[in-house]
C-alpha cells in the first residue's frame, strides 16, 4: 500500500469503516493503540512532501527470493520522477533490502511510549535523476 504526499496515513474514515467491519477486533485498548503508534510513527516522518509505503509483503514461504526486491523496484519505478518516499520498519531483517534500493535509516524508536515495537524509520530522499 502506497500513499501519495497529500495523504496521511489512513483517513479516519477508514478507520472507522474497519472497527466497524470487525467490532470484536477494535476493543478500546486497540484504538488507543493504534492511534498511539500511528501518532509515533508521524512524528518520525520526514517534514517534506513524500510518498509513503505503509506495506510490502511476501508470503513466508517465498521470501529470500527476491520477490521483495522486484515488488519496491516496481513501487519505486511507479512513483513520479524523483520523488521522495518514506517507510516504516519493524522487521530489522528488512533492513538489508530497502538500504539496497536507496533507503537511509531517519530515525530508529519505539512508537507509543515505549509500548510498541522497535521500528526503523527510512526514506529514500528526493534525487535529479
Amino acid at each position: 500500500m502506497l500513499l501519495p504526499p497529500a495523504v496521511h496515513d489512513f483517513p479516519l474514515s477508514a478507520v472507522i469503516a474497519a472497527v466497524l467491519r470487525t467490532p470484536n477486533l477494535w476493543r478500546p485498548r486497540a484504538l488507543r493503540r493504534h492511534f498511539g503508534v500511528t501518532a509515533s510513527i508521524e512524528a518520525h516522518r520526514p517534514p517534506f512532501p513524500n510518498w509513503a509505503l505503509l506495506s510490502l509483503g511476501v508470503e513466508p514461504a517465498c521470501q529470500h527470493r527476491g520477490h521483495g526486491a522486484h515488488l519496491l523496484e516496481h513501487v519505486l519505478q511507479g512513483l513520479p520522477a524523483g520523488s521522495a518516499i518514506c517507510l516504516e520498519t519493524d522487521n530489522e531483517r528488512n533492513l538489508p533490502l530497502y538500504l539496497r534500493h536507496g533507503f537511509d535509516v531517519a530515525s530508529e524508536f519505539v512508537p507509543h511510549d515505549g509500548m510498541g515495537p522497535r521500528t526503523w524509520a527510512m526514506r529514500r530522499p528526493y534525487t535529479t535523476e
